[in-house]
């Protein structure tokens, strides 16, 4: 399945997207999250958080512009996961050396000016 600009994506293609893109997140899921997107979000970020600690910086370029252009197309539902459970969660978290600097670096314009809106840290 493919991204396409008039679309509009809910959770159902979200998830068919993530799994086909990225089938590594899936193998992070715990049975609790399952069925909840909230959680299987928050999975997402966390995954995305191991690889940013991990420097895989191209790695997280994919996850970040990946969510960026799901969030353009998404339906409320989708909307309010990805903003709660990804980007506020994220904001709200730690900060360090190496998460500030692949936000600098691989981060969209669009998704580092919600960070900053949300924490200073990432001013």
């Amino acid at each position: 399945m493919k991204l396409t600009k008039s679309k509009v994506i809910g959770r159902e293609e979200y998830s068919q997207l993530l799994d086909e893109k990225f089938p590594e997140v899936a193998s992070n899921y715990k049975s609790h999250d399952l069925g909840l997107l909230h959680c299987e979000v928050a999975v997402f970020r966390d995954v995305m958080e191991e690889a940013m600690e991990s420097e895989k910086l191209w790695k997280v370029e994919q996850y970040i512009r990946f969510v960026d252009e799901v969030f353009s197309k998404a339906d409320f539902e989708l909307k309010n996961a990805l903003e709660v459970s990804f980007i506020e969660d994220f904001a709200f978290g730690d900060c360090t050396t190496k998460k500030y600097k692949a936000v600098k670096d691989r981060f969209p314009v669009s998704i580092q000016s919600q960070l900053k809106l949300l924490h200073e840290n990432w001013k």
